[in-house]
């Protein structure tokens, strides 16, 4: 972006304004700095994106820029279920056009991009990618109240549970093999404490990776909520921001392929998250790149998960202050010192240089030497029933469904897969198939959540293993493929799959495929039918047509 708009003769509306809004003229030749604060009072579980960003403004201002502040709402992913999740994944690229149209609408020199949730701060990242200005991320950390203690055996005690979806499947689906359940007012507690507890990884996995990839100031991702050391971050953001315009820095700089090899490894090594790898490939997109999926495959299998953030009732109570404690991001990058790939980070240090010099303070929060598993992170599996791929988190495979096969039991949504589950009517041995959940056929990437938390608390997670083209949680434990590509509203492999049609998965090897020949599969693909689309109007019709495959970062074209 280039401030000579506002001193040339078309630029004497842009001059009248920036006059009426305090500016005077004299400070028109300082670096404009867009401020961009996602916020909402629909949800305060998180700290407030505005008060960090009265920090930033001050840093920039100290530095002498010029901030340009406005508000956007931020995405509440773990609210968005049912009808709203079809919102949730395609907000990200929503956020990213928005920002990109108001920061070339007014000529600014650079950003600040102030959010938390993780479709909202990839959303961010992207703009900031797309339009290769300087700018900085500055995130507001993990949830501001802790309720109750993190201890999980106090938590048991308490009943509460880790998955608020865990809580939601017991009304939904009422077992009677369990006692009798608490009223009402008791089950609205447990939310509440299971709400404003949760405090993992899987809640702030983009964090730690966008400081990882060096987009944010060190220390930014894991520093206390509301803290005096969170506020100065704020400010040097601020700062650092008009050092990048002076010195003509701009956001893709960071974004090399050595930066993003980097937080994928970090990912892998707090045990890996699919919707990161979406959002990376997505950011990749934006800067002008590819990034296979196979590269999250082949760093998954020589990264050992070294550090377990869980919530409230897991029994690695690990929190994100514990990390902070022990080092942070960079302190479990040191672990793989070797590894880290060199690449400038947005603080003006290298990542090798930042890793090698921030040491590990607490051996028992990263576990180097006693690693929870010698393989972390995304996996990909191939095959007939996955051209594109599919993804599966190493860790999370239990031995029982390391090797699974079996005939398919074909559900279009996670609520009939439930149903079906509850009532019986799945016979052991079958795997789980829910589609129609992907970029395009969701719309929007939905998140199976109830069905999963089901799975997970009636303990069939060793006995279902569940396939889908749309997103699954992080946590689980059992055999949980997603992302399956091409998604069945594609015509993918998938949307010809028929109820009795068996399926091989092979994690080892990883392989995932129909017992199908390819004269069979291009029969069916050739005699299908789209369905009618969900959305015949409106921004989700318009993105489901535009939208590209989840291997590709699922971006709209």
């Amino acid at each position: 972006m280039s401030g000579d708009i506002r001193f040339r003769p078309e630029g004497a509306l842009l001059r009248t304004y920036l006059t009426a809004a305090g500016i005077a003229p004299d400070s028109f030749k300082k670096p404009m700095i867009g401020v961009v604060t996602a916020s909402t009072q629909m949800f305060s579980e998180k700290p407030d994106a505005r008060e960090l960003g009265n920090a930033v403004i001050s840093g920039i201002e100290a530095s002498g820029g010029i901030a340009v502040r406005w508000d956007t709402t931020r995405s509440p992913d773990l609210m968005a279920w049912g009808h709203a999740e079809s919102f949730s994944f395609a907000w990200r690229d929503q956020l990213a056009d928005f920002i990109e149209s108001w920061t070339r609408q007014q000529s600014l020199d650079g950003l600040a991009l102030v959010g938390d949730a993780p479709e909202t701060l990839a959303g961010m990242a992207m703009a900031a990618a797309r339009l290769n200005v300087p700018a900085i991320l500055v995130t507001t950390g993990p949830n501001r109240w802790e309720f109750g203690s993190s201890n999980g055996a106090d938590a048991q005690k308490k009943k509460i549970f880790s998955d608020p979806f865990m809580l939601i499947t017991e009304t939904l689906f009422k077992d009677k093999k369990a006692k009798k359940k608490e009223d009402a007012e008791h089950q609205v507690d447990w939310f509440r404490e299971c709400l404003l507890t949760k405090d993992n990884h899987a809640a702030n996995s983009i964090d730690l990776v966008l400081e990882a990839l060096g987009v944010c100031l060190p220390g930014m991702s894991t520093a206390p909520s509301q803290s005096a050391r969170r506020h100065e971050l704020a400010f040097s953001s601020g700062e650092r921001v008009i050092a990048l315009v002076k010195g003509g820095q701009s956001f893709r700089r960071f974004l090399c392929a050595n930066a993003f090899s980097n937080a994928i490894r970090l990912n892998a090594a707090l045990g890996g998250s699919v919707d990161v790898a979406v959002h990376l490939m997505a950011l990749a997109h934006e800067a002008g790149m590819s990034l296979p999926l196979d590269l999250f495959d082949r760093i998954a299998r020589e990264t050992p998960q070294i550090c377990r953030l869980g919530g409230v009732g897991e029994k690695e109570a690990h929190r994100i202050e514990d990390l902070d404690r022990a080092g942070g991001v960079w302190a479990i990058l040191n672990t793989f010192r070797d590894s880290v790939l060199p690449t400038t980070t947005i603080n003006g240090k290298g990542a090798s240089e930042l890793a090698k010099s921030t040491v590990v303070k607490d051996p028992q929060v990263i576990m180097s030497r006693r690693p929870y598993h010698k393989e972390s992170g995304v996996g990909v599996l191939r095959g007939n029933l996955a051209l594109n791929g599919a993804v599966f988190l190493l860790n999370q495979v239990v031995s029982e469904l390391a090797v699974a096969q079996g005939p398919v039991a074909l559900f279009e949504n996670e609520i009939e897969a439930a149903e079906a589950l509850c009532a019986g009517r799945v016979k052991k041995g079958s795997l789980l198939v829910v589609r129609g959940q992907g970029p395009r056929g969701g719309p929007g990437l939905h998140k199976l959540r109830v069905l999963p938390a089901l799975i997970q608390s009636r303990g069939w997670n060793k006995v279902f293993p569940l396939i889908t083209d749309g997103r699954l949680p992080d946590t689980p434990a059992g055999l949980f493929v997603s992302l399956v590509s091409p998604e069945s509203a594609m015509n993918g492999p998938m949307a010809v799959l028929r109820a009795g049609d068996w399926i091989d998965v092979d994690t080892k090897a990883r392989q995932l495929s129909v017992r199908l020949t390819e004269t069979d599969l291009r029969v069916r693909m050739a005699r299908w039918q789209s369905p009618e689309p969900k959305m015949k109007r409106g921004f989700l019709d318009r993105y489901s047509r535009s939208v590209s495959e989840v291997h590709e970062g699922a971006v709209l074209k």
